[in-house]
C-alpha cells in the first residue's frame, strides 16, 4: 500500500491564509485541532506540511536534518543578512559556524553578563529612574541590546544609528513576512515605495557594519579579543586569503540584527507578563532580594536565581521569537507514517508545540512554576526549542538567555513596573513573533 500525504486541510481561499495565518499555526484553532500532529494545506501551486509533533520535528532538525535544507521563504531574507549564518547552506555554512563558535564559548559568556549588567546599569540611571511618563518597552530595550551585542561581539559602540535601524527592521520585519506568505510579490529590484524602503533599510545597516569594520582596520594595534577581531584575522588554511569585507559584514549583520531582534521580543513579553500578574511579579522581587542582596547581579550568581529563569523560559514556551522554522525536502522521506515528497516545503511549527495540550498543561497560560521541576530529556527534549533544534540550533542561545537574565533582574531590582493599559497584548506573526501594539510600561515612583 502506497503512503499518502499528511491530512489535508481545506482551507477557503488563497486570502485567508494571508488574512489569517493564525489559522495554520495556533495550536487551538480548527486545522491544529482536526490534524494535532502534522497537515498539509494548498496555496495557489504550492504544498506546505506543517509539523507540530516532537518526534517529527527531531527527525526534521535532529535525525535527518541532511535531508533538509533553507526553504525559499529565507530568500527574503537574504538581501537584508547576506550570506550569514542564517542564509547559508552546506560546507561554507560548516566552515563559518566553526569559526565563529569560539566566539560564544562559556568564558567568553562571562564578558557578556559584564557587559549587559554595565549597559543595563547606564540605561536605568540616565533614561529610566527618573523617568515620569509611559514608555515603549521594547523600543528601551532596542537600544540596550545594540549597545550590549556591539561592544561584545564587535568592540563597537552604533548608538547613533539605533532609531533608524529600529524603524527600518520593524519595516522589513512586516514586508518580509508578507513576501513570504504571498508569492505575487515584485522583486526586489522594481522600484516600488516598499522596496524602497527596504533597500534604505540594508543600506543603513550596510553602512553601519562597514564603519564597524572600517574603524577597527584603522587601529594600528588592535587590542579587541573578539568575533570581529577573529574575523579579520582568519586565513584559509590552503590559500591563506582572508574574509572578504563583504564577508565579514554579513556575518556580522547577522549576528547584529539576531542578537538584539528576539532578545527585545522576549523581554518585553517578559515584562507584559510579569506586571500582568501580581504573584509573579512579588516572587520575582523576593528572589532577587534574596540572592543579590543589593548586590550587582554576575556571571555566578545566574544559576541561583532560578525562577528569573523559569519566567524566561516560559516566555519563550508561550511567545517563541522564531514561532516557526522553514525547511524543504531534498529527498523523498516518511513521517509519522506520511509521505514526505522532495521538494516538498514543510514548515515546524514551534509555536503550536509549545501550546500544545497533550504535553502542556494549561498551555495558554503564563506559569513560570511549569519550568522548576520539568523533565525535557530523552523523548522529551523535543518539546521546547524556542531556539530550534539540532545542528542549526541557534549559536547564541546562551548569549541570549544571560542577557536577558541580567537585563531583567537588574531592571526589577531597582525599579518598579507598571502596565499604562492592562488589555491583552495579540501576537503579530512577523518573521518574528511581535507584539500587535506597543507594551507601554511606567516607572512606579
Amino acid at each position: 500500500m502506497s503512503l499518502s500525504l499528511p491530512p489535508r486541510y481545506y482551507d477557503k481561499k488563497f486570502l485567508h491564509f494571508l488574512r489569517h495565518p493564525h489559522d495554520f499555526l495556533y495550536y487551538d484553532t480548527v486545522a491544529n485541532r482536526r490534524h494535532p500532529n502534522l497537515f498539509h494545506f494548498h496555496v495557489l501551486w504550492r504544498d506546505v506540511i506543517v509539523v507540530q509533533h516532537p518526534e517529527a520535528i527531531r527527525q526534521i532538525l535532529v535525525d535527518n536534518h541532511r535531508n533538509y535544507k533553507k526553504s525559499e521563504a529565507f530568500e527574503v531574507i537574504e538581501p537584508l543578512l547576506g550570506k550569514g549564518l542564517l542564509t547559508n547552506e552546506g560546507e561554507f555554512w560548516k566552515k563559518q559556524r566553526r569559526l565563529i563558535q569560539p566566539a560564544f564559548h562559556k568564558g567568553r559568556l562571562e564578558e557578556v553578563v559584564r557587559i549587559s549588567a554595565e549597559c543595563t546599569q547606564e540605561l536605568i540611571n540616565t533614561q529610566l529612574k527618573n523617568k515620569i511618563e509611559p514608555f515603549d518597552f521594547a523600543r528601551e530595550m532596542v537600544a540596550l541590546t545594540i549597545e550590549i551585542v556591539t561592544k561584545t561581539l564587535f568592540g563597537a559602540n552604533v548608538s547613533k544609528d539605533v532609531e533608524a535601524i529600529w524603524e527600518g527592521m520593524n519595516f522589513v520585519n512586516r514586508a518580509g513576512i508578507m513576501r513570504i506568505r504571498n508569492p505575487f510579490q515584485p522583486p526586489f529590484w522594481v522600484p516600488t515605495p516598499s522596496n524602497y524602503k527596504v533597500h534604505k533599510t540594508i543600506k543603513t545597516i550596510n553602512n553601519v557594519m562597514f564603519e564597524v569594520i572600517a574603524n577597527r582596520r584603522k587601529a594600528v594595534t588592535p587590542v579587541n579579543d573578539d568575533l570581529l577581531q577573529m574575523l579579520l584575522d582568519v586565513e584559509d588554511a590552503d590559500t591563506g586569503e582572508r574574509m572578504s569585507d563583504k564577508q565579514i559584514s554579513d556575518e556580522v549583520k547577522t549576528l547584529f540584527v539576531a542578537g538584539h531582534e528576539t532578545t527585545v521580543n522576549g523581554l518585553t513579553w517578559a515584562v507584559y507578563e510579569i506586571c500582568r500578574n501580581a504573584e509573579i511579579y512579588t516572587k520575582l522581587k523576593a528572589e532577587i532580594t534574596d540572592i543579590l542582596q543589593g548586590r550587582t547581579p554576575t556571571f555566578l550568581d545566574l544559576p541561583q536565581l532560578k525562577y528569573v529563569t523559569c519566567i524566561i523560559n516560559e516566555t519563550l514556551r508561550l511567545y517563541p521569537p522564531a514561532y516557526a522554522v522553514p525547511r524543504q525536502a531534498i529527498n523523498d522521506d516518511v513521517i509519522l507514517g506520511y509521505k514526505v515528497p522532495a521538494n516538498m516545503n514543510i514548515v515546524v511549527n514551534i509555536l503550536a508545540l509549545h501550546r500544545h495540550p497533550d504535553h502542556w498543561d494549561a498551555p495558554l497560560t503564563f506559569r513560570p512554576e511549569r519550568f522548576e521541576d520539568i523533565d525535557l530529556k530523552g523523548d522529551r527534549k523535543h518539546l521546547y526549542i524556542p531556539f530550534g533544534a539540532g545542528p542549526r540550533i541557534c549559536i547564541g542561545n546562551n548569549f541570549a538567555l544571560m542577557e536577558m537574565s541580567i537585563i531583567l533582574v537588574m531592571l526589577f531590582q531597582q525599579l518598579d513596573f507598571r502596565l499604562k493599559d492592562t488589555s491583552k497584548v495579540e501576537e503579530n506573526l512577523y518573521i518574528t513573533l511581535k507584539p500587535s501594539r506597543a507594551v507601554m510600561v511606567e516607572v512606579v515612583h
